[in-house]
């Protein structure tokens, strides 16, 4: 047997420079001009394990790139594959439009912007995988017109060579990328799914909470956890299908505790302490309407089956909650609901909740941290037209709720020091000079101008955005004749994907036009509050609620809100700057709704132990989140007296105030008295001007 020799470090250097002989050809690499390298991972999992796909295409991507002869100063990487603001991996495919991908889309910007030579990435596959070429036609056009080169493993795409026809061998291996992704994932994978699926054989990934795979994998039985949907099932006909009591009655409740060996994996459920509960009130619906629990084979969202397996509910109580709850008839086909009139008034308050709705860019004016979101809600409290809630977002369906508080304490904490910002550009006169036209410019720039920025050799009414929808509406003016003219010579694979396609143009089309629209609007609102800020500290309590929205909307950059602990809640504020106060753009502001958490047997059993006869110190201790007024109130209701002789008290807490309120208070430094309704503080100094100081400032 011999031994395998080892090359040498010359000889793989020798291999290295003959394979860079190959790519070049003929070609003249950009070396003076930027490289933008690309990376793109399909999924979440491939993200986690595919090191070494990751690894190819960023540090082997980037030695390859040196290796070329550029210098490391004139090299970016963009990496798809970003963490999003809850925290989570973004999954991108390659079938996802350009403009709605950060990483390429910035790509793009950069190679009209000019000063770049080339883009590199592993192969055409990481940049597009449209089935309808849209994408990798108009992104070979623009490298084309910029003279910028596309590089890959194998292949160097230069569209202003006359000698190559480089723009179709890159759409060829666009479309054999699409392709793939039709043929293989989506044609043989998925038909071999379905055809296992018909034969009875379970092709689903992940078996619904109460069942599970049999020995085989083949076939689904009862897993410990059927007993419990089987209750569900009957509580749901026990209470004549009120579906909301239901989900009072189990949100937040171990509905699934844990089994050794058994794991449910649903978005519909989420992990507590001692096992699972229901998520949201979507999984709840999807739970009593689901196929499956009566012994049917779902694949694809399709019974391909019936009674393929044993039912873990009686079917009666599965007929009952399907027919009240279920979208679908019992052949899967859509259920035609009357439409319902429409409601113009609310029994109740109005929403007049001036931090409500939206940003021109997508985004909520009142933002919650990442995983909550905040979100108006009528209150169940008198006199309060409602409140600004706090949810937990588990699987993008809303789960346990966090805390609230009522509009108006909210609302009236960003128009106080709104008024006061005000009240300092009246004072300073800044409304005779530029000052005011940049501030509303530097509005404009920041929610419109960077998101559709208009091209430097185009008229001021063709932009962009509207050359995009120009471009759109050709194609799928193009594939609509197309499918006129030639119909009848079609094959009805072809013809099913030509309506595909122009259902995805159409798709693409709808939503540029609709972001247009978002530009046109914001353009108009920026005119009217240039006007509006003259007369605002005046006029404000006389604007309509939309207009003040709008003022809102348009003077702040963002606003968060954070449930702290107890009844603490944080509220962040960055403004838009406004003239002769530009260095105070954050505010925070801390919010102090009083708690009255429940008490339980426990706590009542505990008082009854300590509070004859312990110190009031210690008694507050033991009750964290309680103020001396409630313990003293429950102490009454249950009969109890202090046996302690009558002295000054050995704490010096307000008997409004717990333990958690005086923490509260160290942590941010403010003054230790009884809490105001809102306390102010600020992150950095005011300049040009005193913005005053509101209750319980910082000493």
């Amino acid at each position: 047997m011999t031994r395998r020799r080892l090359k040498s470090q010359q000889e793989l250097e020798e291999e290295r420079q003959e394979a860079k002989r190959y790519l070049l050809g003929n070609f003249t690499l950009p070396t003076d001009k930027l490289l933008l390298l690309y990376a793109r991972q399909s999924s979440i999992k491939q993200v986690l394990h595919n090191v070494y796909s990751a690894l190819q295409q960023t540090e082997d991507l980037i030695e390859r790139g040196l290796d070329l002869g550029w210098t490391r100063e004139q090299i970016t990487l963009f990496v798809e594959n970003k963490l999003t603001k809850d925290g989570k991996i973004r999954s991108v495919s390659g079938t996802i439009p350009i403009e709605d991908r950060e990483g390429l889309s910035t790509i793009v910007e950069h190679v009209k912007a000019g000063g770049v030579g080339a883009i590199m990435c592993v192969d055409v596959s990481r940049l597009t995988r449209d089935a309808d070429l849209y994408d990798a036609t108009k992104l070979a056009k623009t490298c084309r017109e910029n003279h910028v080169l596309i590089v890959t493993n194998n292949t160097v795409y230069d569209f202003n060579n006359p000698n190559r026809d480089d723009l179709s061998a890159f759409i060829d291996e666009a479309k054999a990328a699409a392709k793939f992704i039709r043929d293989h994932i989506k044609g043989k994978m998925l038909k071999n799914r379905t055809k296992k699926a018909k034969m009875g054989r379970l092709a689903n990934g992940v078996a619904p909470v109460g069942l599970m795979r049999d020995e085989t994998g083949d076939s689904l039985v009862p897993s410990p956890h059927a007993p419990y949907i089987s209750a569900l099932y009957k509580r749901f006909r026990q209470l004549d299908a009120d579906f909301a009591l239901l989900y009072r009655e189990v949100a937040g409740k171990l509905l699934f505790p844990e089994t050794k060996g058994i794991e449910p994996k649903s978005m519909y459920l989420k992990r507590i302490k001692g096992g699972w509960t229901i998520a949201s009130r979507l999984g709840l619906k999807n739970l009593l309407t689901n196929f499956a629990y009566d012994g049917h084979l779902v694949f694809n969202r399709e019974v391909v089956k019936r009674n393929a397996h044993p039912a873990i509910v009686d079917h009666s109580d599965w007929l009952y909650a399907f027919e009240h709850l279920s979208d679908t008839d019992l052949d899967g086909n859509d259920i035609e609901k009357p439409e319902k009139a429409i409601r113009y008034t609310q029994k109740g308050s109005t929403n007049n909740a001036l931090l409500a709705g939206r940003r021109h860019d997508g985004r909520p004016v009142l933002e919650g941290v990442a995983g909550e979101r905040v979100h108006f809600g009528l209150s169940n409290w008198k006199n309060v037209g409602g409140a600004y809630v706090i949810d937990l977002r588990q699987n993008n369906a809303v789960g346990n709720f966090i805390g609230k508080v009522d509009t108006d304490t909210l609302d009236a904490v960003v128009v106080d020091r709104l008024m006061l910002r005000l009240e300092v550009y009246k004072a300073n006169d800044f409304s005779q000079n530029d000052f005011t036209r940049t501030m509303w410019q530097q509005v404009r720039d920041k929610s419109m101008i960077a998101a559709f920025e208009k091209e430097e050799e185009t008229t001021p009414a063709t932009n962009k955005l509207q050359k995009d929808i120009d471009d759109l509406k050709t194609e799928v003016a193009r594939v609509s004749r197309r499918i006129s003219v030639a119909q009848d010579l079609m094959s009805d694979d072809e013809l099913r994907e030509a309506y595909a396609s122009k259902a995805r143009l159409s798709k693409r089309l709808a939503k540029l036009e609709d972001r247009q629209k978002q530009q046109e609007t914001l353009e108009a609102d920026a005119k009217q509050a240039e006007k509006d800020i003259e007369d605002a500290y005046e006029q404000w309590h006389g604007w309509d609620i939309e207009r003040r929205r709008r003022f809102i909307r348009l003077v702040t950059q963002s606003i968060t809100f954070k449930k702290l602990a107890g009844g603490w809640f944080k509220l962040e504020i960055t403004w838009c700057p406004f003239p002769g106060i530009d260095l105070c753009t954050t505010e925070y502001a801390l919010i102090w709704m009083r708690s009255h958490p429940v008490w339980t047997e426990e706590d009542k059993a505990l008082l009854r132990e300590h509070f004859s006869t312990d110190s009031r110190s210690h008694i507050l201790h033991l009750f964290y989140t309680r103020t001396w007024s409630s313990i003293k109130t429950m102490a009454s209701e249950l009969g109890l007296k202090r046996l302690t002789p009558k002295k000054q008290a050995d704490t010096d807490i307000s008997k409004t105030m717990c333990l958690l309120d005086k923490d509260i208070i160290d942590m941010y430094e403010l003054s230790m008295k009884e809490p105001e309704q809102w306390v102010w503080w600020r992150q950095s100094e005011i300049v040009n001007g005193d913005m005053g100081s509101g209750a319980g400032d910082r000493p």
